[in-house]
């Protein structure tokens, strides 16, 4: 008697929700591959992307504009104070000072919060004092968060 040879039975496909990409603002021709590897659903990729970025030397308008679009939405922390890192130098710029606050505000990490206030207060960007201000009545900022805040407003008025 013969055995007939039953082939296993092939699992159907499964379909794979990705990660939330960021959406980056439209970018001319030579940053069109950054920000398409910026919409990456791999934090490997939106990481690489951010550093060829910031590599260039010179940030261009585009540049940060993307940049801050990224740290205002990008999912993971990582990618976030990837950004951060590279836009440190650039702190005393106030452009760079404009992203930093507008991202402020939106973070659910406090290690990227408390990253943000640091160079905003080393900047010494008073510009950043009204949203300062909405973290510390926010009663979702964390106390020492908010001795900060305080700590760096307080500088500024020094």
């Amino acid at each position: 008697a013969a055995i007939a040879a039953v082939a296993p039975a092939k699992a159907a496909p499964v379909a794979v929700q990705p990660a939330k990409p960021v959406t980056a603002p439209a970018a001319s021709a030579d940053n069109s591959e950054l920000a398409q590897q910026l919409r990456s659903v791999y934090t490997s990729e939106r990481i690489g992307a951010v550093m060829k970025i910031t590599g260039k030397g010179e940030l261009t308008d585009t540049d940060l504009q993307i940049l801050s679009m990224a740290l205002r939405e990008d999912p993971n922390s990582n990618v976030r104070l990837t950004i951060l890192d590279a836009l440190r130098p650039l702190a005393s710029h106030q452009n760079v000072q404009a992203a930093l606050i507008s991202a402020m505000g939106k973070q659910d990490d406090p290690l990227i919060q408390t990253s943000i206030v640091d160079m905003l207060v080393d900047a010494k960007s008073k510009q950043a004092i009204p949203q300062m201000i909405v973290l510390l009545d926010d009663k979702n900022t964390p106390p020492t968060m908010q001795n900060k805040i305080k700590a760096g407003i307080e500088s500024f008025l020094n």
